[in-house]
Order: C-alpha cells, then sequence, then structure tokens
C-alpha cells in the first residue's frame, strides 16, 4: 500500500511550524549548515516574548572537539560521554537582541546543535560565557551570519 506523501510534508511542516526538534531522519544534513542555522533562527524567534522585535547580529558554527583531560575531570564521567558522542558535528550559536517585558531591549546568546533544539542561555550562564559567542567557544567558529540573513 502506498503511503500518502501529502500527509507525510504536512506533518514534516507542522513539526517545523511548532518549534519541535526534527526526528534524526529528517534532519538536514550539514554539508548546508547555514540552512539548518535558518531554520533555527525561526525557532529563536518564536520563543520570544516579542517575536517581531528580534534582531539576529551574529551566527557561528562550530565542529564540536574532543575534550582535554582537564576539561573531561572538570564535567565529570557522565557529562563527558554525552560530549563523546557529539565530537565531529556541528553546532551553532547565536547572537541576538529582543524586546523584554519592560520595552527595553536585551541581549542573548542561544546555541543549537545541528539535529536538535535551539536552547537561549540564561542569564546566569550568560555571565559565565560573557555573553557572546567568543565565551561559549573559545577556539575555532565559522561566522555564517551573511549566509543565514
Amino acid at each position: 500500500m502506498k503511503k500518502p506523501r501529502g500527509l507525510i510534508a504536512i506533518a514534516f511542516i507542522l513539526q517545523l511550524s511548532a518549534g519541535l526538534p526534527l526526528a534524526q531522519s529528517e534532519t538536514p544534513k550539514a554539508d548546508n549548515p547555514a540552512a539548518v542555522a535558518t531554520r533555527y533562527v525561526r525557532q529563536l524567534q518564536n520563543q520570544m516574548r516579542d517575536p517581531d522585535s528580534f534582531v539576529l547580529e551574529r551566527v557561528f558554527s562550530h565542529v564540536i572537539e574532543p575534550l582535554t583531560k582537564q576539561a573531561a575531570k572538570r564535567i565529570g564521567k557522565k557529562e563527558a560521554a554525552k560530549w563523546a558522542d557529539r565530537v565531529g558535528t556541528i553546532e551553532f550559536c547565536f547572537e541576538y537582541r529582543s524586546r523584554n517585558g519592560y520595552g527595553g531591549m536585551n541581549r542573548g546568546v542561544a546555541v543549537a546543535p545541528i539535529d536538535g533544539t535551539v536552547v537561549p542561555y540564561s542569564d546566569a550562564l550568560l555571565d559565565i560565557v560573557g555573553g557572546t559567542c567568543a565565551g561559549v567557544w573559545p577556539g575555532d567558529k565559522r561566522e555564517i551570519t551573511a549566509e543565514v540573513k
């Protein structure tokens, strides 16, 4: 029996518009990180209190590298094992501004793996990383803002 293609396409579009993560088989390939980052920008914008005020400042892509022994020891065996599973995958970092509940504009940073959902950093975590993607990934990263906007 043939599967109705139209229903599958509609379910896929509804899943994207709802901001839900894609199933593993539906995840776009890493050969076009700008297309994946563009999807995450829409998802991030929809999470804002005032989505119309959202301004994307910069977007970076980064290939996850193995942890140093010192870093692995600091985060513990369980988290280090999770990290090891991500080595070689692409992650994105977004710097943005958006209107807060009091009418002022706040800066924010969010990260997203290529196969997951975008996660804005809390204020406490922003203080730790210095409020920029440079603080999130001090090493090698590629700016892809022009390709995403």
